[in-house]
């Protein structure tokens, strides 16, 4: 017997959904990767035999689709971050010495972390010339 696809949403939407979110910053791509497990579930919705869970069939879809979307989102923002400190260095005439070796170190260790950032963002701000510049967030 096939499972109700209506009833499945209904019971497992917000489960879908709060992990799509949890694992991936970027809401849009959330939004997409949760997509995209409801279209795995569907697609193979057939091939469900009940040997598990209903459950822990649907979990086992979203966990892997999630993940694969949320290390595709990593690799991203790494690049981007690698990108930005290859970029020539800003003459600070010795001015906020302290704070640009701060902000150095800070993109070392997001930058060469084996580990996934932290789920919070970590806000830098950066004068340029006494200039505030808008904040860059170390995870988008």
């Amino acid at each position: 017997m096939q499972p109700d696809l209506k009833e499945i949403v209904e019971q497992y939407g917000v489960m879908v959904s709060s992990i799509a979110h949890r694992m991936i910053q970027n809401k849009e791509i959330a939004k997409e990767a949760a997509q995209e497990v409801w279209y795995e579930i569907i697609k193979s919705i057939d091939s469900f035999n009940g040997e598990s869970g209903l459950s822990t069939w649907i979990y086992t879809i979203c966990k892997r689709t999630i993940l694969r979307y949320a290390r595709n989102e990593r690799i991203a923002t790494m690049n981007e971050l690698r990108e930005f400190r290859e970029l020539p260095a800003i003459d600070y005439n010795g001015q906020d010495r302290d704070e640009q070796e701060w902000i150095k170190s800070m993109l070392r260790l997001v930058s060469d972390s084996p580990e996934p950032l932290p789920d919070e963002r970590c806000p830098v701000d950066i004068h340029i010339q006494d200039k505030p510049q808008p904040a860059v967030q170390a995870n988008q």
